[in-house]
C-alpha cells in the first residue's frame, strides 16, 4: 500500500466529506452561478443596445423635430410670399408687367416697337405663369439702366431673355428683344360637382376675386327622363306623379323653364362660368382662348336678373362632343362644366 492509499484509507472520512462537498460546490456553480452570470451578462448586453436605440432614436427625433419647424417656418414663408409679392390674379399680373414696363422704357429713353404677352399654367401646378416679349430700341447706356432697374425692382418680374442686336437702318440704336415674366395664383372656379352635367346652384369663385352668383342655366343630365305628359309645357312645372328631372330653372329663382327635348336641339356648348362682370368673363374666355378653347362670352338677355355674362365653349352637333369638350376641360383647367343647349 503507497501513501495515498494509505491516506485515503485513514482519511476515508474526511475525504467522503471533501468530496461531497466539492460535488455541491460545481453543482451549485453549474445550475445557479453560472445561469445567473449569463443572464446578467445578457441583461448588460440588452441595456447597453437599448441604450444606444434610445440615443439613436432621440437623435432621429431632433432631427424630425427641427425640419418639421423649419418646414412650418417655410410653408408660413411660402403663403406670405404668394399673399404679399405673387399676384393674385391674371389681371393683377398684367398690370404689374405692362404699365410698368412701359413707364420704364419711357424713363430710360427706349421705344418700345412691339409686345406680346402669352398665359399658361403647367398641370397640377398651383402657379400660372404670364410671359411678355418686348422688342425695345435705344442707346446702350439706356439698354444697360433699363436692365439694371429692372432687375432691381421691388416687383416681382424675372428676366428669361435678353438679346441685343443692331439694325444697319436704325444709324447705331440697338434693339433689344427682352423676354420676362411673372407667377400668380389661378383661382379656379367651382361650382356643385366637378364634371356634373347639372348646372351648378350657387357661388363661383371671380377670377378677379369679385363674388359673382352663378345661375343655374336651362339643361339636361346625361339619361334624365324627356319631357312627357307629367310635365305642363305651359309653365314647365311638375305635375302630381311627375318627375322633377328634365326641368331646370334660369334667371330669378322660382322661374321654371322647359327643358327642350334633345331630338329638338339642334346645338350644344359647354359652359363654365357665369359672372355679373363683363370683365371677369372676358378675362376668363381671353385665358381660355390662350390655351386652344373656342371660348366665347354669351351676353346677358333682355330684363335678365341678375345680369351675368356667361362662359362658353364651342357649339357641338351633338351631345358626346360637347361632353368630350367638358371632360377635357375637367382635366386639363380643372373647371366645372355642364352641357347647355343653344
Amino acid at each position: 500500500m503507497n501513501l495515498l492509499q494509505r491516506v485515503l484509507a485513514e482519511k476515508r472520512g474526511l475525504v467522503i466529506v471533501v468530496s461531497v462537498i466539492l460535488a455541491i460546490d460545481v453543482g451549485v456553480y453549474a445550475f445557479a452561478v453560472y445561469p445567473w452570470t449569463s443572464r446578467v451578462s445578457q441583461t448588460e448586453a440588452r441595456r447597453a443596445t437599448a441604450a444606444r436605440e434610445l440615443a439613436l432614436a432621440t437623435e432621429a427625433y431632433v432631427v424630425a423635430n427641427e425640419a418639421s419647424v423649419s418646414r412650418t417656418a417655410l410653408d408660413g414663408q411660402l403663403q406670405r410670399f404668394y399673399e404679399e409679392v405673387l399676384p393674385t390674379n391674371l389681371s393683377n399680373a398684367r398690370n404689374l408687367l405692362n404699365p410698368y414696363l412701359d413707364d420704364l422704357a419711357d424713363e430710360t429713353n427706349l421705344v418700345l416697337e412691339r409686345r406680346t404677352s402669352t398665359s399658361n399654367r403647367e398641370r397640377e401646378s398651383l402657379l400660372a405663369k404670364l410671359e411678355t416679349r418686348m422688342v425695345l430700341a435705344g442707346e446702350y447706356r439706356d439698354i444697360r439702366e433699363f436692365i439694371h432697374r429692372l432687375e432691381t425692382a421691388p416687383e416681382f418680374i424675372l428676366i428669361e431673355e435678353v438679346l441685343l442686336t443692331q439694325q444697319p437702318e436704325t444709324d447705331g440704336a440697338l434693339v433689344l428683344t427682352l423676354g420676362v415674366s411673372t407667377y400668380f395664383r389661378e383661382l379656379t372656379v367651382t361650382g356643385e360637382a366637378p364634371g356634373s352635367n347639372l348646372a351648378p346652384d350657387g357661388r363661383s369663385t371671380d377670377l378677379d376675386g369679385e363674388a359673382s352668383v352663378v345661375a343655374p342655366e336651362e339643361t339636361f343630365s346625361p339619361g334624365a327622363s324627356r319631357v312627357s305628359d307629367s310635365v305642363e309645357p305651359e309653365t314647365g312645372s311638375v305635375s302630381e306623379g311627375g318627375s322633377e328631372r328634365g326641368a331646370a330653372t334660369s334667371g330669378d329663382e322660382g322661374e321654371p323653364v322647359v327643358v327642350p327635348l334633345e331630338s329638338e336641339v339642334e346645338e350644344y356648348a359647354i359652359q363654365v362660368a357665369a359672372f355679373e362682370s363683363s370683365v371677369t368673363a372676358a378675362a376668363l374666355a381671353e385665358r381660355l382662348a390662350m390655351q386652344g378653347y373656342p371660348s366665347y362670352v354669351v351676353e346677358p338677355v333682355d330684363d335678365e336678373l341678375p345680369v351675368l355674362y356667361r362662359v362658353r365653349l364651342g357649339q357641338f352637333s351633338d351631345r358626346s362632343s360637347a361632353e368630350a369638350m367638358g371632360q377635357r376641360i375637367q382635366d386639363e383647367e380643372e373647371l366645372d362644366w355642364y352641357v347647355v343647349p343653344q
